[in-house]
Parts: structure tokens; C-alpha cells; sequence
């Protein structure tokens, strides 16, 4: 059985449940083989872990291969993701260090409120999501500038399969 955990399915489940549709079939299956039926109710879950996601403090379930929620008290190469990210937009800047305090919390804050989200602190899958669309846009839009295509191009390689989507 083929499991879709890689980012392009991710990415594509994520773009799906934004537009209000779903990826599955409808009916029964009927007339699917057995192998096919295995892939569907895989997709199913991976469909409703998501779609279940909350504003940015719920994560995906044990086993969806999704990252968990990034919140304070965590430290590591996803907390400097993060506060790379919010440091491409908010003003004042934030210390990169990885760990995750106040400051990063308040940070998170600022960006989710200027971004229409739920101000919880929590980098889920909304905060995750958002992040990651502004900088493959901010990327697009700097596209003559080839300093800023590397520095966007290396937060997306380093950090997009850490950062909850």
C-alpha cells in the first residue's frame, strides 16, 4: 500500500480542502480492486486529519506523517524555521537561536494577526500553511532579484517538510 506523505501530495490535499472540496471519489468504490480500496481509505484519513486541523494548535494525528504543532517551549532546527519565516515579515526582528520563548510566541502573534488567523502563538497547520504560501510568493515576486530567489529558495529546502502544513 502507497501511503501519501510526500510534500507535492500534501501540498495538492492542502489545496483541495482550501477550495471546500474533497478528494474522494463519493460512493462505495465499488468496482476498485482491493489494492485500490487500501489507497482511497488512506487518502480518506489523510484527508480528515486535516480538514479536522484547528487554527494553529492542533496537529495531524499519530501516524499521518504530519508535523506536530511548533509552540513554545520547543527548540531545534523547526524553531529556527519559523522564526526565519516570521522575520521575512514582521518588524522588529526576532533573534533566529531556536528556541522557542515570549518573543517567538509573540512573533507567531504578530504574524497570524496580520494574517487573519487565530493569535494563539502556535505554528499549526493554518500558521504553517500561510507561512509557506507568503514565501513561495515572496519568492515569485523577487524572482529579479537573485539574492532574495536563494534566500527564500533555501527557507523552502530547509524547512518546509518541518514546518505543519
Amino acid at each position: 500500500m502507497t501511503k501519501w506523505t510526500t510534500p507535492a501530495a500534501a501540498l495538492l490535499t492542502t489545496g483541495i480542502l482550501a477550495l471546500g472540496l474533497t478528494a474522494c471519489g463519493g460512493g462505495d468504490g465499488s468496482g476498485s480492486k482491493a489494492k485500490d480500496k487500501g489507497k482511497s481509505s488512506a487518502s480518506k484519513e489523510k484527508l480528515t486529519n486535516k480538514a479536522g486541523a484547528g487554527s494553529g494548535s492542533s496537529g495531524g494525528a499519530a501516524g499521518s506523517g504530519q508535523p506536530k504543532p511548533i509552540r513554545k517551549g520547543d527548540s531545534g532546527t523547526k524553531v529556527k524555521c519559523v522564526q526565519r519565516a516570521v522575520n521575512i515579515f514582521n518588524r522588529p526582528q526576532i533573534r533566529v537561536d531556536g528556541d522557542f520563548g515570549s518573543g517567538t510566541a509573540n512573533a507567531v502573534k504578530l504574524f497570524q494577526g496580520n494574517n487573519g488567523l487565530g493569535k494563539d502563538g502556535v505554528v499549526g497547520p493554518k500558521t504553517g500553511q500561510r507561512m509557506e504560501m507568503l514565501v513561495e510568493k515572496r519568492k515569485r515576486d523577487n524572482m529579479h532579484d537573485p539574492k532574495a530567489v536563494k534566500r527564500y529558495g533555501t527557507w523552502q529546502n530547509d524547512c518546509k517538510s518541518l514546518i505543519p502544513n
